[in-house]
């Protein structure tokens, strides 16, 4: 990486980039330049198998002991990735550009490089290594990946800042469960709209200091969201049946069941 110095001589610093960094946490970065930087892989899921579970316990136990074998096998390698990366990347890259191209996936370049970098990868050392993957699994993934990526990069800001503004509302009583929203024993959350907007541009402007969307600008946001599922023009809810918007609630990425509970007691 180079940057321009202006402090000293107005010169260039180099920056070696020596290796990628893993992060995880259970909030979604809004910092789009990061987010164009990242392979993201959304985890929402929070119900098991027995086998999953038994699975998982023996990935603890391997861990527990250390993996860096795994390290160790791929890195004997790294004279064939040195040697090779160059042709297969640019390949990869313009291979899995006709992929989400024909699929209207929408990506910006360093989103696509860091994605097809996993791809040129598994094409240097698959012959070398048992690796338990095939390429059109690896490829199918991926492009699944930087589809919600894209999605979400597109509408994640607006859409993540009305749930936290949801929950901020229900947290100070300016809307209620059973009657503004609604959550649905199958992972469900129903919203009256009309009536949760007036007070989301409230909160918006309280927390964020800035101007919430028009009505007609974050119905079309939510609704092209991968967490939409559909309007339901007769939802019931305590004080009648109405209009609603429902949603996946496990894709919410908030806490309403902590606050409805907190109410209860």
């Amino acid at each position: 990486y180079e940057r321009a110095n202006t402090t000293t001589n107005y010169g260039t610093d180099n920056v070696p980039i020596n290796s990628g960094v893993i992060m995880s946490g259970n909030e979604y970065p809004t910092n789009d330049p990061l987010v164009q930087r990242l392979i993201v892989l959304d985890f929402f899921k929070n119900e098991f198998s027995d086998e999953e579970r038994q699975n998982f316990q023996k990935l603890k136990e391997l861990n527990g002991k250390g993996i860096t074998s795994v390290l160790g096998q791929i890195l004997q390698f790294r004279n064939e990735i040195e040697s090779e990366f160059e042709n297969i990347f640019a390949h990869e890259v313009k291979c899995f550009a006709k992929i989400i191209r024909d699929k209207n996936i929408t990506s910006t370049e360093r989103m696509l490089q860091s994605y097809s970098m996993i791809l040129t990868v598994y094409q240097i050392i698959s012959p070398l290594l048992p690796i338990p993957i095939k390429y059109d699994e690896l490829n199918g993934f991926l492009t699944e990946k930087i589809k919600n990526h894209s999605e979400r990069r597109s509408v994640q800001g607006d859409v993540q800042s009305f749930w936290d503004s949801v929950l901020v509302m229900a947290r100070k009583g300016k809307i209620h469960d059973g009657i503004d929203f609604k959550i649905k024993q199958e992972n469900e959350i129903a919203i009256k709209f009309s009536y949760v907007y007036q007070s989301y541009l409230e909160h918006h402007q309280t927390i964020y200091r800035k101007q919430g969307l028009d009505a007609s600008t974050l119905i079309e946001k939510l609704k092209g969201w991968h967490g939409f599922i559909r309007h339901d023009s007769n939802c019931r809810f305590k004080d009648g049946n109405t209009s609603a918007y429902i949603f996946k609630y496990d894709q919410c990425n908030i806490d309403l069941h902590h606050v409805i509970n907190d109410r209860h007691t």
